[in-house]
């Protein structure tokens, strides 16, 4: 039961770590939620258990609604768990680390970047062509340096500073070398990035009335074996 619990306790510890700013705390409450309701229900549904939470969220805190993190966070949220499963099942992948490294992470950049491009086109007007390729890049970088620097958070008062400084210097090198460098070097290329994207808010409903029906026909393919040709790798 204690290891059922364990990713809700993990999660608290890294909201408090990062500052526990508001953004934050909404999207570990929405998950705590989502982690409770599977571990009594096992049947329901992870959107339905969304749905729940962002409900409870907005009866104290209505005027979050117009909230762009909290749009953002609850629309990601809601397309990795409505899109990604379908969308994996587009393309089936025999080889196991191909699917695991490569298909299912590009899946899970493809559900939350669907699922937010409305409020993005709304709010920020641009889009990235290269996202998918941004998001696999930093997947490595990224898992190194928040191991790294919740070690070096536990550890920085038991091991000598000059250890713990040369820790922070290679965590510093991860992310100047694995995030700044290759995603300026892919926004610099012609044709990467698309700006002055002008959306009127019906255009918004619209939008997301769209990808709601596409994923709901994903879901009445099944496979998706209609869709596309399965890759057998």
């Amino acid at each position: 039961k204690f290891i059922s619990f364990l990713p809700i306790l993990l999660i608290w510890i890294f909201s408090f770590l990062t500052g526990a700013g508001p953004a934050v705390l909404r999207a570990a409450l929405m998950i705590t939620f989502v982690v409770i309701g599977k571990r009594f229900d096992e049947d329901s549904h992870p959107v339905n258990l969304l749905l729940v939470s962002g409900g409870l969220i907005l009866i104290f805190q209505s005027y979050l609604l117009w909230d762009i993190g909290f749009q953002l966070s609850f629309s990601a949220m809601l397309g990795l768990f409505y899109l990604m499963k379908p969308l994996q099942n587009v393309i089936f992948i025999k080889t196991k680390w191909i699917n695991d490294y490569i298909w299912s992470p590009s899946a899970m950049s493809v559900s939350a970047q669907l699922a937010t491009l409305p409020f993005s086109f709304f709010y920020f007007g641009n889009f990235s062509f290269l996202f998918l390729l941004t998001n696999l890049i930093i997947i490595l970088p990224l898992t190194i340096c928040l191991y790294g620097a919740v070690i070096l958070l536990v550890t920085s008062q038991i091991l000598p500073e000059t250890l713990n400084l040369i820790i922070g210097s290679i965590l510093d090198k991860i992310i100047n070398y694995g995030f700044n460098v290759p995603l300026q070097f892919i926004y610099s290329l012609p044709g990467s990035f698309a700006s002055h994207i002008y959306v009127a808010f019906w255009q918004v409903i619209v939008l997301s009335l769209a990808i709601f029906f596409f994923g709901f026909w994903l879901y009445r393919i099944k496979s998706g074996r209609w869709l596309l040709t399965s890759l057998f790798l």
